[in-house]
């Protein structure tokens, strides 16, 4: 049975999720799922369609909106932020999809831990649960301990610009590196609201 977006969020807000509805595009709370590309290079990212609102659970984001965007090269290249693969993402029919639950088995998915997102005190928290990990990497320093990461790994090739582009939206939307095979789970990142 497929429910509507406002069945959706009305069963959610039974649970005291809090639908959020987020007008200016940002990557906490979207998930791009349609790009128009705008003529002018430098337009900003714009929400042109919401197919479904955000929901948060007290300050932790749940489930981001998926919308269509309409923005400048300078800042979102259709073909790669439609085509890109979609970390942390258990099943998607529209894009290449990845998440630490998949090839494991049947009851993989129960055993693999949530990516958690937070909105705190003015800050957006990305990944948290990776902050005092020992292999977890703290994108808001300067340099990165690249050693934890597999030699042959893709994402030791990528600035830190790149991995907080695929951190914070879990896809590449303007990076042109191949996002099939890599391994962002570690990483954490912090921007001010």
């Amino acid at each position: 049975m497929k429910l509507s977006p406002s069945e959706y969020e009305n069963f959610f807000q039974k649970l005291d999720f809090k639908v959020i509805q987020h007008a200016q595009f940002h990557p906490f709370y979207h998930e791009i799922v349609a790009v128009e590309q705008a003529e002018d290079d430098d337009a900003p990212i714009q929400v042109t369609n919401v197919l479904w609102n955000a929901l948060m659970l007290g300050n932790m984001m749940f489930a981001r909106a998926r919308v269509a965007v309409r923005g400048g090269c300078n800042y979102i290249v259709k073909e790669i932020a439609e085509q890109s693969t979609l970390y942390w993402a258990y099943l998607r029919t529209n894009r290449d999809h990845q998440d630490l639950s998949h090839g494991w088995g049947h009851n993989s998915q129960w055993r693999t831990r949530f990516r958690r997102d937070y909105l705190i005190k003015n800050w957006y928290l990305y990944n948290v649960d990776e902050i005092n990990k020992p292999m977890g990497i703290d994108l808001n320093k300067e340099t990165l301990i690249l050693s934890l990461l597999a030699e042959d790994s893709l994402l030791s090739l990528a600035t830190i610009p790149e991995r907080i582009e695929l951190l914070v939206n879990r896809c590449f939307i303007k990076c042109t590196l191949d996002s099939s095979n890599l391994f962002p789970y570690w990483d954490f990142y912090k921007e001010k609201e």
